[in-house]
Parts: structure tokens; sequence; C-alpha cells
């Protein structure tokens, strides 16, 4: 399903009504079959969504949503939300542990049956959601809204350190001669290196 908006598919069944020529019930009637029909359409999206989730990924999930003393009482997801920065060595190797962060999950691919507007969807309803919130949420809902979420964030933050990454890397080697750059890159931490691969 690529929405959970109910007005287009309140549009949707009044225009197969038109089109079969089938005298349609009332609005306030469509609107409570309307309802029924997302209910049952999110129960199937956190079923897709969660069907593969084993019981330690699960306890990982609900790892991300605890306060952490070393991390001044924030939670891990909200360490991963944190933004880029300036570009800087230090800014790569943050987004880099962030990424392997997520990596280290092994969450399970993303099922190719949910259209993608409908996982952009909720990855931004997540978005919204601090750590203490998604806690109180049931657990079905709260797997399916991480899951859409950590997967959009990884491609967002992929693509920042591939980019400051390569600043840095010009910077570097805009001050110094040929001799010295191949010294520079062989000197690099490796996980700064692999983002020019991703």
């Amino acid at each position: 399903m690529e929405s959970d908006r109910a007005i287009p598919l309140i549009e949707t069944a009044l225009e197969y009504f038109r089109s079969e020529k089938i005298l349609p019930p009332t609005l306030v009637q469509i609107e409570k079959l309307v309802w029924v029909v997302l209910r049952l359409a999110e129960r199937r999206v956190t079923a897709l969504l969660t069907r593969r989730l084993t019981i330690g990924q699960k306890q990982q999930l609900d790892g991300l949503l605890m306060s952490e003393q070393r991390r001044g009482g924030r939670s891990r997801l909200s360490w991963l939300r944190q933004a880029p920065g300036e570009a800087s060595p230090k800014s790569v190797t943050k987004i880099v542990e962030r990424i392997f962060a997520m990596r280290d999950l092994e969450l399970p691919p993303l099922p190719t049956e949910l259209h993608q507007n409908r996982l952009l969807q909720l990855a931004r309803k997540c978005a919204k959601y601090e750590a203490a919130p998604l806690q109180r949420m049931a657990a079905p809902r709260r797997y399916s809204l991480l899951i859409a979420y950590l997967h959009e964030l990884s491609q967002d933050l992929t693509l920042p350190s591939r980019l400051i990454n390569l600043i840095v890397s010009w910077q570097i080697c805009s001050g110094v001669g040929k001799e010295s750059k191949t010294n520079i890159f062989a000197s690099m931490p490796k996980s700064s290196m692999l983002i020019l691969v991703f």
C-alpha cells in the first residue's frame, strides 16, 4: 500500500462505484470502510517489516531507545541521529562509527512488496519521535517504524560521509606535494578509507 492517507482511498472508492455504475453507500459508510482498510493495511505493513526479526534483533532495537550514562543520558538512537557537522577527519570518523553501529544490527532487508513511498512515510514518522514515546508503543509498531527509519538513516549517512571524506582528502592534499600525498592516504584510518568505496 502506497499511502496511509484516507482521502485518496475515499476518492478511489467513489471512482470505482462510478465506473461500475454502482449506487455508492453514504459518505459516512465509505469513511468507515476506508478506516477498516487502513487498519488492516497497517497491520500487514507491520507484519511484513517485522516477520524476519530475531529475538536478538528486537532486543538490539529496544536497546537503541535506552538512555546511556556514557552518552550523557541520551539514547543510542539520539546518537545515531546527530548531524554530521563540518567537514573534518573527526566528522568522518563519527559518521563511520554510526554507519558501522547500524550495520552491526544486521537488520533484515526491506520487503520488496512494500512501496517506497510507504517506507518513507514510516521513516519520517519515526524521525518525529524521541526514544521515550517509541518505548511506549506496541512492540510490532515500534519495530516497524525503527526498521524503516534505520534503513533510511543509513542511506542518508553514507552520502554525507562520502562527500566529507572527499572534501577532507582534497583539503589535505591541496597543501602537499605529490610524494607526500601517497603517505597521507596510507596513514589514514581504514574506516575512513572504506567510505571511498561505499
